[in-house]
């Protein structure tokens, strides 16, 4: 019986040992920081805290890959939720997305704080100081909120015929101060 078990352990050790030689790459690819969320879209400086601190390690080109994201298994699953988020939402890449793609990300971005379906618990479990707070997703919903109408007045208004210009600058003044009129007439939570 104690053969079985030495065996055994040292064949576990062996298994282990050799899932280490292959390793996923853990990428930040090059950003264009004029691309970024933070460049394109109007946001208070709690509205980046939030999402830099609870988003952008899975929807970012900015992902901080802490020291047990070497080890396998644990690098594969790690690397996989990184790329998969990237994939679905990437802030680093949002100058890139259609108006139309940027109002349905937004309208999912508040969805998926709400139903706290993200950040992903997994994450959260490691990472306790990335839970979103009531206050949090009531600030993340209100800035979507108020950044999906000039999406969608745009839209109707050039689906209609209608011609928009707009001075460098001048929609992203007029999504602040809706944003900002919106979180100061919005009553505090707690």
């Amino acid at each position: 019986m104690r053969a079985w078990h030495k065996w055994s352990a040292l064949g576990l050790i062996a298994i282990v040992a050799g899932m280490q030689l292959f390793r996923p790459a853990r990428t930040n690819p090059p950003e264009d920081q004029t691309h970024t969320i933070y460049a394109r879209e109007a946001m208070t400086e709690s509205v980046s805290v939030i999402l830099k601190k609870s988003c952008n390690d899975c929807h970012s080109s900015q992902t901080i890959w802490p020291w047990y994201t070497n080890i396998a298994p644990v690098s594969w699953i790690i690397a996989s939720h990184v790329n998969e988020g990237r994939a679905e939402l990437n802030f680093s890449d949002w100058g890139s997305y259609s108006a139309q793609d940027r109002r349905k990300l937004l309208g999912e971005i508040c969805e998926q704080s709400t139903s706290r379906d993200m950040p992903g618990i997994f994450y959260t479990s490691v990472h306790a100081n990335t839970r979103l707070s009531d206050s949090d997703i009531q600030s993340v919903c209100a800035w979507t909120n108020t950044q999906r109408e000039p999406v969608q007045t745009a839209t109707n208004s050039l689906s209609r015929g209608a011609q928009v210009t707009c001075s460098p600058g001048s929609l992203e003044k007029v999504r602040f101060a809706r944003y900002s009129r919106a979180a100061a007439e919005s009553p505090p939570t707690g």
